[in-house]
């Protein structure tokens, strides 16, 4: 099957090129893998917005499939003729001078090559919302609490303090913070009284060197479980906060950071077990042009299989740092980031291709 007109930046008519299942396809609101996809959903595309799926399909292949790794942001496995949005690599050794997009057969990629990644763009800001309050009939002990809310700092602080260290259980929203973070378990506490007009307890178990932070709400509590869902493999952010502009989500960033990540000197991390999480977390970044490595962390013993989000180059440390208003240290000058970010894309490296013979479903 030929891929007529594929030298070409415009996005094919259609696709002759297919995946593997099990690939992960960003979704509104989360991410699926590709064979639960539905027509109607709506799936991330090259042009970094959100469009309605209008057919699906599958077919049997025998012949080459081709495992594509970038530099920094995971890999895909594509059939031979699948189109690629990339940057032909001029020498191995050095960047291009000029970045000219075509889509490309996946079988004529070549180590160095640049593949392009869709920065994000689509934008919708909510000054408010409605929360969706469902008190059940025998629920008399819970305390009121407002209809609406601002989409303000502090809660997008608060989103992402409980994407890190939160849960719900039965009636209530706990935080658990390390005994040195109490600025953080006072923060929430604040929050919550000037967001909600609730009075949440602080408790220290000094035991286990924590402090757990509780909100007594079951109105509120499932309202977390509906937006972020509880147990740290289940979390993700829902879909209106990824849309909303950049400058409002660098406090949701801000969150997320003094709960589960760090920054040394040179690098900086964000570790979750939740696959969803982190590739949101990548949006995140992406859309603030800070450009991060994926990795996947295998299990052992009893650690779950993790992932890392890293930020390493000297450019991008400095662009977290400002986001989450935080002094870090970065690397000396040395050479320039793998990547390039132009207009719309993050161009990341070709690091590996492999490929190998396939029969079956794609």
């Amino acid at each position: 099957m030929e891929l007529k007109d594929l030298n070409t930046a415009e996005v094919p008519d259609w696709c002759p090129g297919c995946v593997l299942p099990g690939t992960l396809i960003h979704k509104n609101p989360s991410i699926e893998k590709v064979e639960l996809i539905k027509v109607g959903d709506k799936v991330l595309g090259s042009d970094g917005k959100y469009h309605k799926v209008t057919e699906v399909f599958k077919h049997k292949h025998k012949g080459k499939m081709f495992r594509i790794k970038s530099k920094s942001l995971g890999e895909c496995v594509l059939t031979d003729e699948h189109p690629v949005l990339s940057v032909e690599r001029k020498n191995a050794k050095l960047h291009n001078k000029e970045f000219e997009l075509k889509w490309r057969r996946a079988d004529s990629l070549k180590k160095g090559d640049y593949l392009a990644y869709p920065i994000p763009s689509q934008v919708e800001d909510l000054q408010e919302i409605e929360l969706p309050i469902q008190k059940k009939e025998m629920d008399r002990k819970s305390f009121e609490i407002p209809k609406k809310i601002k989409l303000n700092e502090d809660f997008l602080r608060l989103a992402g303090y409980y994407l890190s260290e939160g849960h719900v259980h039965k009636r209530e929203i706990i935080f658990t913070f390390n005994i040195n973070e109490m600025d953080f378990a006072e923060d929430v506490i604040k929050i919550t009284e000037r967001i909600f007009n609730l009075k949440a307890t602080l408790n220290l178990r000094e035991e286990k060197n924590t402090l757990d932070v509780r909100i007594s709400s079951a109105i509120l509590a499932r309202i977390f479980k509906e937006w972020f869902n509880t147990g740290a493999i289940n979390k993700k952010i829902p879909h209106f906060l990824m849309l909303l502009p950049k400058e409002k989500q660098k406090e949701l960033l801000k969150g997320l950071w003094r709960g589960d990540g760090w920054i040394g000197k040179g690098r900086a991390n964000y570790k979750t077990i939740s696959k969803t999480l982190a590739e949101q977390i990548k949006l995140l970044l992406l859309k603030n042009f800070i450009v991060p490595t994926m990795t996947i962390n295998k299990a052992y013993g009893m650690h779950k299989e993790s992932y890392s989000v890293e930020i390493v180059s000297r450019r991008d440390l400095l662009r977290l740092g400002e986001a989450l208003n935080e002094t870090v240290i970065p690397r000396n000058e040395g050479k320039s980031p793998s990547n390039i970010i132009v207009e719309d894309f993050i161009l990341t490296p070709v690091r590996e291709i492999e490929s190998f013979d396939y029969n079956g479903l794609v």
